[in-house]
């Protein structure tokens, strides 16, 4: 049974349709990547999924419950969410960004406990940013913020993580050890983690499964080797590319453009 499940849902900025009818079902302990150009509407329908947009049809459900009829606390400990750009306007320290959190499971003026930080530094130390707890989140580097950023989705200690491009600031070593997190939590903790990404061989690598999309609609979807041919390639990017396989592995080197 599918943790979260999106069902017919269309959106719509104005007379401009950006999600067509969409179908998607997400289960526990995978991890799904949602590809495609830009304006293909993969951060709308992430969006959809947060609740942070109002669709006009269909229905998105969370463990079976009607996200609309839920609370913001209920979904805030069902699913978390790293967005592609968060603007921190207060002077914050890294810590108490990644302590957030725990917010969910705290009363109103309630306190973090001894737990709470023991959780958030235990994440932070995952992320490798244990170092800056104490640094304004406004001094640190982008790709330092977006690691302080992931590391508060994962001390929310939620079933669903939802990140759109969660490695687009990082260096190479900070980007394979963020998917190398993102897919042990899925295995050892059987968590759903949904990424929306740009770079076609990181998804053929991490991904067990894949959503394709263009122009609002999903075009393709399924594991790597269904969904990675030079024909969903070209009809959805324009391009000309070769899909090769080495050791079991889909690897993507793109030609030219059409």
């Amino acid at each position: 049974m599918s943790i979260l499940s999106v069902a017919n849902v269309s959106f719509s900025y104005g007379e401009y349709e950006v999600l067509k009818n969409i179908d998607a079902d997400f289960e526990e302990g995978k991890l799904y990547v949602i590809l495609g150009p830009n304006g293909s509407g993969k951060t709308t329908l992430l969006n959809c999924i947060m609740s942070n947009l109002a669709w006009y049809s269909g229905i998105i459900r969370l463990k079976g419950q009607d996200v609309k009829k839920m609370t913001s606390r209920e979904r805030a400990r069902l699913i978390s969410y790293v967005p592609q750009n968060t603007v921190i306007d207060f002077e914050f320290t890294a810590r108490e960004i990644v302590l957030m959190g725990r917010s969910p499971y705290l009363r109103f003026f309630e306190n973090e406990s001894l737990e709470d930080v023991r959780i958030a530094e235990e994440c932070m130390a995952m992320t490798n940013v244990l170092h800056l707890m104490d640094k304004n989140i406004k001094e640190i580097s982008g790709g330092e913020r977006q690691r302080v950023l992931i590391a508060r989705a994962l001390c929310q200690d939620t079933p669903i993580m939802v990140l759109d491009e969660p490695a687009s600031s990082l260096d190479i070593y900070h980007e394979i050890n963020v998917m190398d997190i993102l897919r042990n939590i899925v295995r050892e903790k059987r968590r759903t983690v949904i990424c929306v990404m740009h770079d076609l061989n990181t998804a053929a690598r991490y991904a067990d499964y894949l959503y394709l999309m263009s122009n609002g609609n999903i075009v393709a979807r399924g594991e790597a080797k269904e969904v990675f041919n030079s024909e969903n390639l070209e009809k959805v990017y324009s391009v000309k590319s070769d899909v090769i396989e080495v050791d079991g592995k889909k690897y993507i080197v793109i030609d030219s453009i059409v």
